[in-house]
């Protein structure tokens, strides 16, 4: 669905798509509304495209509202929330690796390698 930003919300959306929908004598079943699509190209973030679904043609437009605010609120929260509270950094002393150590190679494999040239 592609439409202009004027929608003071997420329900004044959905409503005005399920008019148009009814104007031209269709009906709407289902909603199904996912998450946003982050815009990293490198991200290997899998899009979640059924994040919130809704059964309109059984709910009361009360009902969808409320529901869909309250989705809506969610994602705010979670766009809105700082980098910093997703996961702590682990800080890293001078000299110290966080991997594991690796041991010395043998003094026969070393000779081994240097046959080999």
């Amino acid at each position: 669905m592609d439409k202009p930003l004027i929608y003071r919300t997420l329900s004044d959306l959905i409503f005005e798509f399920e008019d148009s929908y009814k104007k031209h004598l269709h009906s709407v079943k289902k909603v199904k509304i996912g998450l946003y699509v982050p815009h990293d190209l490198h991200s290997f973030q899998p899009i979640e495209w059924k994040q919130l679904v809704l059964n309109v043609s059984k709910m009361m437009r009360s009902e969808i509202r409320k529901e869909l605010e309250k989705y809506a609120r969610d994602m705010r929260m979670k766009i809105l929330k700082p980098a910093s509270a997703h996961s702590p950094v682990k800080q890293r002393s001078r000299g110290k690796s966080l991997s594991p150590r690796r041991r010395q190679a043998s003094p026969q494999r070393r000779a081994c390698r240097r046959d080999k040239s």
